[in-house]
């Protein structure tokens, strides 16, 4: 009988003679005859597998995977287990594998050690980098840790930002343009501003029930409170503070009214402390344990002062801990992080805008 030819859609053999898938051969028409339409098709029929390679370039892959194993093959044996030596061949090629180095960066991509975020490149391609390990607590990026010296030291948030403001040169942080903002419920002598001057000074509320002081750090900052120093008026030796909390507060609408409303966590509480006696005298004063991060502190007098009265007579505060930076990324106003802003609740991320919030909103 004349002979056909064909494409073979399964590599076998045939007489012992191995015919490659996607292969074409010549083959004659009775032993043509013996196979299903699912080992052979006519040579002009279309690709059954739709493949755009062209026989050639199909051989030629298959040849290449094999990597020798057609010259062994045309030697098998006929044995029961008649493809024993196609797995051994395979076996051996499957361990001399090497990967490229495109190879393994892709693999490193793609199955990280860790947590990984995109960092999005200048010339817009994107690299997983190492997640920070604050990237899912909290506190946000770490910043450096504040450790009390002595009453009036250079060590506290305050000085560090009235010198950062200053170029080297303390001023005060809380005047118009500072970092830091500063709240008194009420002032019969001076104002809140004072309380960062670093200088004796005559200030004080009035005489009324939970007077109370507050700052806010800023929008790039928050305190893992240690420690902190207060330091009594200058000018009348009565009404020294001795029952009072200091507490902090993530979320606060920047307002007498606002601080008063907001949810406040304690983080240190006194109660007839004497430790303060003298003019513009100081005191310094630990938590039990250094506090989470809170971007405003407030201190809150809610017991008579030495004199049996409610005036507030701290003029002067200082804090100590560990200050959670939030430098803003390239082009945004700050980092988001269980706000309205984002959807992720776990994840700090950039926050792109015209300028930063001023509501509170933690970012």
């Amino acid at each position: 009988m004349p002979n056909v030819s064909v494409t073979f859609r399964k590599s076998i053999f045939i007489d012992g003679t191995p015919y490659v898938a996607g292969s074409t051969h010549n083959i004659d028409e009775a032993i043509i005859s013996q196979f299903s339409r699912d080992t052979i098709v006519p040579a002009a029929e279309p690709d059954p597998k739709n493949d755009s390679r062209t026989v050639d370039e199909k051989i030629a892959d298959a040849l290449e995977d094999f990597d020798g194993g057609i010259t062994s093959v045309a030697s098998h044996n006929t044995a029961p287990d008649a493809h024993a030596d196609i797995r051994t061949l395979v076996a051996g090629k499957q361990d001399s594998l090497t990967i490229s180095d495109v190879g393994e960066a892709m693999l490193a991509l793609a199955t990280p050690s860790g947590q990984k975020i995109p960092r999005v490149n200048a010339d817009g391609s994107v690299t997983l980098i190492d997640a920070p390990s604050w990237y899912a607590s909290d506190d946000g990026p770490p910043g450096p840790s504040l450790s009390w010296v002595s009453n009036g030291d250079a060590n506290g948030v305050v000085y560090l930002a009235g010198s950062a403001l200053g170029g080297g040169s303390f001023i005060n942080p809380s005047i118009s343009g500072g970092p830091l903002a500063m709240l008194r419920s009420s002032d019969e002598a001076g104002n809140a501003s004072q309380l960062t001057d670093r200088a004796p000074s005559n200030s004080y509320s009035t005489n009324t029930p939970n007077s109370w002081i507050c700052c806010d750090l800023g929008v790039y900052y928050a305190l893992g409170l240690k420690s902190y120093s207060l330091r009594h008026q200058s000018l009348y030796d009565v009404d020294y503070i001795r029952t009072w909390r200091i507490q902090g507060s993530n979320m606060v609408t920047w307002s007498k009214a606002g601080v008063e409303a907001a949810e406040w966590v304690d983080l240190d509480v006194r109660s007839n402390d004497t430790t303060i006696s003298t003019l513009s005298g100081w005191g310094h004063f630990s938590l039990p344990e250094q506090a989470p991060s809170y971007r405003y502190i407030r201190l809150i007098q809610d017991g008579p002062n030495s004199t049996d009265r409610h005036y507030l007579t701290v003029a002067e505060w200082e804090f100590y801990g560990t200050l959670t930076t939030t430098p803003r990324p390239a082009g945004s106003a700050g980092w988001a992080r269980n706000s309205k802003l984002i959807d992720d609740a776990t994840a700090w991320m950039p926050y792109y805008a015209a300028s930063a919030l001023t509501d509170g909103t933690p970012i």
